[in-house]
């Protein structure tokens, strides 16, 4: 494209013009490239691992568009940018949505169908998601509550009160180069990063969280389920719940035996 455009690329490493002609030349920037590659690697892999303990030791709030119930609030001073005016923020919950998630939380747990409740909040004309939120949602229709929608926030353990992250992370083709293809896929909840502790208010107790999980998998599914999630199902005593729910369903971090305590190590989703 250079040389059909006329173009000169001067290069420090050649001392000079870059001559594509010549066998050292090209051999040469082979080099660069390659060395540029494994910088864009390492700064990933250093992001993605911060980003991980940021979320499962602080519960720290990374970006993106607030979760329907919540709004965003100041947290602080940011630890390392706080000279430069950044501040961090958290959820809290947002007075005029909040209690549609606790409706729809109590209903499915009253055994009402993720359809009925999905028809129910539009007879009543509650705004969905898109729709109370334009700004954020300018991508989407905003045409009324469907029954995915529902089960989104019925799957969602943010509303624990816990952070979670990678639940969708980037997928790059081929996987150990930077790209040139990047995608975004849905991962198993094994995969999940969740907070070691709850990061904001819930609008859900953990014990009702894993209750509407249990319903949700009996649902998809007449048969026995085969896979198994471990779950802290505890208010205030120290108490495991095992739930047997479909891969990619449940969204709850794995608990050591008997601690209670959510675990995070290799296989898991620290």
């Amino acid at each position: 494209m250079f040389e059909a455009h006329g173009v000169e690329l001067w290069l420090p490493e050649v001392h000079g013009q870059l001559d594509l002609g010549d066998a050292s030349h090209q051999g040469l920037i082979m080099l660069l490239g390659a060395q540029s590659r494994r910088e864009v690697l390492r700064a990933r892999w250093r992001a993605l691992h911060a980003m991980r303990a940021q979320t499962r030791d602080e519960g720290r709030y990374l970006g993106g568009r607030p979760l329907y119930g919540y709004r965003l609030v100041d947290a602080g001073p940011h630890p390392m940018h706080a000279k430069w005016g950044r501040r961090l923020r958290r959820y809290d919950p947002d007075p005029s949505t909040a209690a549609t998630v606790r409706w729809i939380f109590a209903e499915r747990l009253r055994g009402r169908s993720v359809a009925g409740i999905a028809a129910a909040l539009n007879e009543r004309g509650v705004p969905c998601p898109s729709q109370a939120d334009r700004d954020r949602n300018r991508h989407r229709a905003g045409l009324g509550w469907a029954a995915t929608t529902v089960r989104a926030i019925l799957g969602n353990a943010k509303y624990t009160g816990r952070q979670v992250w990678n639940r969708q992370p980037a997928r790059y083709t081929p996987p150990h180069l930077p790209g040139p293809f990047r995608t975004q896929e849905w991962a198993g909840a094994d995969q999940w990063v969740i907070s070691v502790k709850v990061a904001h208010p819930p609008l859900v107790s953990e014990v009702d969280f894993v209750a509407v999980q249990e319903l949700g998998a009996a649902s998809a599914s007449g048969q026995s389920v085969a896979h198994r999630y471990r779950w802290l199902a505890c208010c205030g005593a120290a108490a495991a719940a095992v739930c047997s729910i479909p891969a990619g369903r449940m969204a709850g971090p794995p608990t050591a035996a008997g601690t209670g305590r959510p675990v995070h190590g290799p296989g898991t989703a620290g």
